[in-house]
């Protein structure tokens, strides 16, 4: 049977031990000016437990709700105010914040859920991120092929540790960099490409060179220069050779008339000039301009040596010279006496600069 159960309310009837019932079936609202007070303790674990329950209905609270305990939501939380937690919350399902969340204190996110792409891992942000200090991140950190990750701090970079950007570790770029200051490497630098420089190159070792292994610079290929090469000390090498095309050659008076058999074979650094002079070779006259295929910055040394026995014959008064050198051209001169006609000379000549 029913005991020590109160009903407040006409044809209102209780059934249930130990409890007060307010109102009945006419009865939609209670309203107290004072406070609701209940000394009941028992702790609630669901909808149907506790001391006060609302298993069925919604409940609206106008004013203030302190809850001394910890609160857990089955279903939505929407705050469209500031939310001041001073406390622990636990929320076991969905949260929808519809203004700003501010915290002040530490936020942990124990989700250990990895991220593969923008749209996964344990936090997830469809926009910016704004961060005032520092930010450490343990796994790898990847932009997607349209971001730019763009650094405005101007700190100089004067060693490994210092300078806006700082990597213990190696860099892998696979595309172009672009440096607007000096790069400076103190390791070893190994270029699998092409290297090129605009500007001048400037290598400031000094370390001497006494074979094709050491040196301040080292080349274990061919080196192609277009321009002038200077060499402050001694040059050893296997061989010299011209590139140039061979240069023109054009008889004086010197080999007579009608010479025949004109021919210059070499480049602007060496060669062979052959010919057989004509009738009646002039004396001190031109024999033959040579004229470069490329002009020297100066006048050069021209050195002639015998080709023939007829040319190493040649002695004294008979013999020939280089007359004039400018830097586009030399002549072969005769000396007081003429060379013997219908005869065939060669020379051998090297131009230095």
């Amino acid at each position: 049977s029913t005991v020590n159960a109160s009903v407040l309310g006409y044809g209102a009837t209780n059934s249930t031990s130990n409890s007060v019932l307010l109102g009945n079936g006419s009865v939609t609202q209670v309203n107290t000016s004072g406070a609701f007070i209940t000394s009941n303790n028992n702790a609630a674990s669901n909808t149907s437990t506790g001391a006060l329950q609302v298993p069925n209905g919604g409940a609206g609270i106008g004013g203030s709700l302190y809850v001394g305990g910890n609160e857990v939501l089955s279903g939505t939380l929407a705050v469209t105010g500031v939310t001041t937690l001073s406390s622990s919350l636990s929320v076991a399902g969905a949260s929808q914040l519809n203004s700003t969340l501010g915290v002040t204190g530490i936020t942990s996110i124990t989700n250990t859920t990895d991220a593969s792409s923008v749209s996964t891992g344990s936090l997830v942000l469809s926009g910016g991120l704004g961060v005032a200090s520092q930010l450490r991140v343990g796994g790898n950190v990847t932009l997607g092929s349209s971001s730019v990750l763009n650094v405005t701090n101007s700190t100089v970079s004067s060693s490994t540790n210092n300078g806006a950007l700082i990597v213990t570790g190696g860099v892998g770029i696979g595309n172009n960099i672009n440096i607007a200051g000096t790069a400076t490497i103190t390791g070893a630098t190994q270029m699998n490409n092409t290297l090129g420089v605009t500007g001048i190159t400037s290598i400031t070792n000094t370390t001497a060179s006494t074979a094709t292994n050491n040196g301040a610079l080292i080349v274990n290929g061919g080196a192609g220069i277009a321009g002038a090469l200077n060499v402050g000390t001694d040059l050893g090498t296997k061989h010299i050779k011209g590139n140039s095309a061979t240069p023109t050659i054009a008889s004086g008076v010197g080999a007579g008339t009608t010479p025949s058999a004109i021919t210059i074979v070499g480049n602007d650094i060496s060669g062979t000039i052959s010919f057989t002079t004509g009738s009646a070779p002039t004396v001190s006259a031109m024999i033959e301009t040579i004229t470069f295929n490329t002009a020297y910055g100066v006048a050069p040394v021209v050195v002639i040596t015998p080709g023939n026995a007829a040319s190493a014959a040649l002695t004294g008064a008979q013999s020939v010279f280089v007359g004039t050198i400018s830097t586009t051209n030399f002549t072969l001169n005769s000396n007081t006496t003429a060379l013997a006609a219908a005869t065939a000379y060669k020379w051998y000549y090297h131009v230095i600069q």
